[in-house]
């Protein structure tokens, strides 16, 4: 029995382009060429779509970034008025105690 790579280019025998296509290195070349053109395509659809649901968001007032954002600032103003409430009130029993003396 003649294996194919014997009948490559030869007259009635398989093309030696054929021949070439059935190796398992080719195959495999092919694969791995398919698989990183996939993971390009899904990378890029999925920055697309991220980018899209953010717009969304943003369009239908589900976006609440802003909110979360005013939420901090609150939160770090209420610090510094309790802090500065605290200032007062030291400043405020050191003069009481000053003016009692």
């Amino acid at each position: 029995m003649v294996g194919l790579g014997a009948l490559a280019g030869v007259p009635g025998g398989y093309p030696l382009r054929f021949t070439f296509t059935l190796l398992p290195s080719a195959f495999a070349k092919r694969r791995t060429e398919i698989s990183r053109r996939m993971s390009h395509l899904m990378d890029n659809f999925l920055t697309k779509a991220t980018l899209a649901s953010q717009q969304i968001n943003t369009y239908t007032g589900t976006d609440f970034s802003g909110i979360e954002a005013l939420r901090n600032e609150i939160v770090a103003q209420e610090k510094q008025v309790k802090a500065r409430h605290a200032a007062v009130t030291t400043q405020k029993d050191k003069h009481m105690e000053a003016h009692v003396k």
